[in-house]
């Protein structure tokens, strides 16, 4: 059901609520495109936290090992 109850010959009504669906339309991409780009951060920042922690206890073995020698 159109938002505007607008006759079928009324150009300007008809551009206007073209207008309004657009930026709706706009509006509710931009909000999917944020959302998903704050999961793909999470997304890196999980797997860049946990290369950092395989590296830290791959660096700690390594010491312990040198130190055993």
């Amino acid at each position: 059901m159109p938002l505007f109850h607008t006759d079928p010959h009324d150009l300007a009504a008809q551009r206007h609520q073209a207008e309004h669906e657009r930026r709706e339309h706009l509006d509710g991409l931009w909000r999917q495109a944020d959302s998903m780009w704050t999961r793909v951060q999470l997304d890196a920042n999980a797997r860049l936290m946990r290369s950092t922690r395989r590296l830290q206890a791959r660096l700690e073995r390594r010491q312990q090992h040198l130190l055993a020698s």
